[in-house]
């Protein structure tokens, strides 16, 4: 995803409807699942669209129904560099559970996730 700049779903009932609402311009988080938060971009366009190429089975087959969204990557951090659940829980901020694509409701804290990325980009 980090490559290609985009944010990639597969395998949902409803399609790409969990990508759907953000808007160009917008911050986005990336969160992988055993490292923490990886990187920090910006969308580009609203426009879910199907794709291809992110999930593939061990034999290399594509997984059904893989949808995109645009994003560019402004900062992607080593998986050594990641921000943690625990450490972002740290800081007063517990990431949504089981949350595929959500927004960050609580500006300020956010706002720290943001600064908390960028510094760890610059080490």
């Amino acid at each position: 995803m980090f490559e290609r700049n985009l944010i990639a779903i597969y395998g949902y009932e409803n399609g790409g409807a969990n990508l759907e609402g953000a808007l160009p311009g917008q911050k986005v988080l990336a969160y992988v699942n055993g490292e923490g938060i990886r990187a920090l971009g910006e969308i580009q366009d609203s426009a879910v669209r199907p794709g291809k190429g992110i999930f593939l089975d061990p034999n290399g087959q594509q997984y059904p129904d893989e949808y995109h969204l645009p994003v560019s990557w402004k900062i992607i951090l080593q998986p050594g560099a990641a921000l943690s659940n625990s450490e972002a829980s740290a800081m007063g901020y517990s990431l949504p559970i089981r949350t595929v694509f959500g927004r960050l409701r609580r500006g300020r804290l956010a706002s720290q996730l943001e600064a908390t990325i960028k510094k760890r980009a610059a080490v």
